[in-house]
């Protein structure tokens, strides 16, 4: 049974802990939070023991064995190194990192130490996103996909009347890249490889984040196109074409539907049924890393991963003129 530690009590913080507590793998045991009255409220009902509001007490405790952070994007890496430091195992909501330089360092703390350091993004771990993983093996030469991924966020409408919530703004590492892009970059470059060419053609908000756009994939044969947005909503088709056959998916994550169509137009569908939550895979794979027992993939495979999609996203962003703060050489988070 692993003890974990939860930092932040959002949303998606309750969500990955009714997720490890389906897993019956590990004890909810601390919570963090700004307001200890907050932690209490939340850690309650997963029956913890420990409250704070210092993330120095949450790593340095006894009944701590690692730590889900869930912070905006800005603010991981600082209690992830702290956590890191004490040789505690961590869990970083995605994008864990606001560039590649925080990536690099973190990782190698945790090599250090020989700790692992896990990045959330739960649609990697899905039985589907595997399948269509499976599907691309066989369905012979790429030519092309499309991948898309729209939600208007409720929080634009704060944007419009002046306000910069942390998902509209630089200080928080915030945009439509690292919130929803994300997680496409994370599908091309598990189902594809790095490409040898990227840019993201983007629009803005006035607060400078990118509010959506369009991220051109260049490979030796063949293009990707992610197209994601913060502002609308999208129902165009996600489609990966080779030379005679295509995989068209109802959704670029939380996958339900994956049907591969030949040249004759036979359809064969391929989608498998989900985990009860969610969350509930990418939960149960870091329980198996943590505890040193198998899973459907190794640390360093999605070690390799983070990096590469971290160096790509870091890449694209600043070429797009998106400029965070924790890019700025003075930056005590860039080394």
């Amino acid at each position: 049974m692993i003890n974990l530690g939860i930092v932040g009590t959002g949303w998606i913080s309750g969500s990955f802990a009714d997720a490890c507590k389906l897993t019956g793998r590990y004890r909810i045991s601390a919570v963090c939070s700004r307001n200890v009255a907050q932690a209490e409220i939340f850690g309650k009902k997963y029956k913890a023991g420990l409250f704070c509001d210092d993330i120095h007490i949450l790593a340095e405790s006894g009944a701590v064995d690692a730590v889900y952070i869930a912070l905006p994007n800005a603010l991981h890496y600082e209690p992830c190194m702290t956590v890191l430091r004490a040789g505690k195992h961590v869990i970083v909501e995605k994008p864990a990192f606001s560039n590649i330089a925080q990536t690099r360092e973190a990782f190698s703390l945790a090599r250090k130490n020989g700790v692992l350091l896990l990045e959330a993004i739960r649609s990697i771990h899905e039985v589907n996103h595997r399948a269509v993983k499976e599907a691309i093996s066989h369905i012979g030469q790429i030519c092309g996909a499309n991948l898309t991924y729209m939600k208007r966020s409720p929080r634009y409408d704060l944007v419009l009347a002046g306000e910069e919530p942390n998902i509209f703004t630089l200080l928080f590492s915030g945009g439509a890249l690292m919130d929803l892009g994300v997680y496409l970059i994370y599908d091309a470059v598990d189902w594809f490889g790095l490409p040898t060419n990227a840019v993201y053609y983007c629009q803005k908000a006035r607060t400078g984040v990118d509010t959506g756009g369009v991220v051109l994939l260049r490979y030796p044969d063949f293009d990707v196109e992610l197209n994601f947005s913060k502002i609308c909503n999208s129902r165009m088709v996600n489609e990966i074409r080779s030379r005679d056959r295509s995989i068209i998916l109802d959704a670029a994550q939380n996958i339900r539907s994956i049907r591969l169509i030949d040249s004759d137009q036979n359809e064969t569908e391929l989608a498998q049924s989900p985990k009860e939550h969610w969350m509930e895979d990418e939960a149960l794979c870091f329980a198996s890393l943590i505890e040193g027992e198998s899973a459907w993939t190794s640390y360093e495979s999605l070690c390799n991963l983070s990096h590469d999609v971290h160096t790509l996203m870091t890449g694209i962003r600043l070429d797009a003129g998106i400029v965070f703060p924790a890019d700025s050489p003075d930056s005590a988070s860039t080394g």
